[in-house]
């Protein structure tokens, strides 16, 4: 993509700075700079190590209240932001961040266009029926001021059609992208051996592990109880949860119940992450949703197999045998799946070769920048 003479000015706005949407608001920013776009952040300051990384990365930044707990405060700070901004687009991530901008921007004349990025569509998942209710009816009151929305996978947009149909002619796919490269087979060996000697684990057991934010979403209690149940077929295993979030202290206290945690191995999200991921046997991720799950791709990338449920997002991204192995959504389905894929060793290097291709064609960061940028233009017309 050349570089654009009169660079837009883009507003991309989360309402949290935890969770993967806003590891994307930041990889996106930054990939959109180095396009020449002029590119500013506004989110709560609610995760330090992540503010700290827009800081290195240079990227203007507008501390915003939490709209969870200071919605109108958030309203108000938003609306001024917008006002005096001069910005061309307006960049909103996630369904909370959505809400409170469209509402701020309903108090101002010529606002700019507004685009909206559905990380999964959390509402068509939400377990009480009233909340889907409410959730569905704000979309559908709101959908009018929205000149485009990104879906980040087919099923986040079949489920966001589900609920609001006539958006369709300016719905877009965007797949996310990763940019962490694809280490040598010496590089993963190297980490390997260094971390499995740090933790003093035999080089003959398999680790199993997961990169996840602790929250109920991503069902981290289940791999616990599917990892209990396969104690005694395979009893070296190890397992490591890497993460945090409002669960924590609740998964620990289910390995200690369940016999495992001297099999566990917990680690708060660190910057270099990817690297854990060369510490895996294998990748499992046992969310109830997803909109297309960051991790799977990194996990890919650092040459590790995977394991994901059958659920919205994950199932866009895993084909069953061929780069991974698709479990059925249960804690017995994973723990099948597990073994299914403790069986199929051979077949491993076969799947990541499987799986490199897929991302190299399909998940890169210029594929995401090219897309993201028709959708810009799209709005100006």
């Amino acid at each position: 993509m050349a570089t654009i003479e009169s660079p837009d000015r883009i507003l991309q706005v989360v309402a949290s700075l935890e969770g993967g949407a806003a590891e994307h608001v930041i990889f996106l920013s930054y990939a959109l700079r180095t396009e020449g776009l002029e590119v500013e952040i506004t989110a709560p300051t609610d995760n330090a190590s992540k503010h700290n990384k827009i800081e290195r990365y240079g990227i203007p930044f507008h501390p915003l209240p939490l709209p969870s707990s200071y919605p109108l405060a958030a309203l108000f700070r938003l609306r001024t932001l917008i006002r005096s901004g001069g910005f061309t687009h307006i960049h909103v991530h996630g369904h909370r961040a959505a809400c409170i901008v469209r509402l701020a921007m309903l108090l101002l004349k010529n606002a700019p266009p507004l685009v909206y990025t559905v990380h999964g569509y959390h509402p068509a998942h939400y377990p009480r029926a009233i909340a889907r209710f409410i959730a569905n009816g704000i979309e559908k009151l709101l959908s009018p001021f929205t000149n485009a929305f990104i879906c980040v996978s087919n099923s986040t947009r079949a489920e966001l059609l589900q609920a609001v149909s006539w958006i369709e002619q300016r719905c877009f796919i965007v797949e996310n992208g990763v940019s962490i490269g694809i280490p040598s087979q010496f590089i993963i060996d190297d980490f390997r051996n260094c971390f499995r000697s740090e933790w003093e684990i035999p080089d003959d057991a398999f680790i199993i592990g997961t990169v996840a934010r602790l929250h109920w979403q991503k069902s981290i209690h289940r791999l616990l109880e599917a990892f209990a149940s396969l104690s005694e077929e395979f009893d070296q295993d190890i397992l490591v949860i890497v993460g945090d979030g409002p669960e924590e202290e609740r998964l620990e206290n289910l390995a200690e119940e369940l016999g495992i945690d001297d099999r566990c191995l917990f680690f708060e999200y660190m910057s270099d992450v990817h690297s854990m991921y060369m510490a895996m046997d294998l990748f499992v991720l046992p969310s109830l949703w997803e909109g297309l799950p960051l991790t799977v791709l990194e996990a890919w990338c650092a040459g590790t197999p995977v394991v994901v449920t059958d659920v919205s997002g994950s199932r866009d991204l895993v084909e069953d045998g061929l780069d991974g192995f698709v479990a059925e959504n249960s804690v017995q389905g994973i723990a099948d799946a597990i073994r299914r894929a403790r069986r199929s060793a051979n077949l491993f290097p076969e799947m990541i070769d499987h799986a490199h291709r897929k991302y190299l064609k399909q998940y890169t960061p210029r594929t995401m920048l090219e897309r993201t940028r028709a959708v810009y233009d799209f709005c100006l017309r």
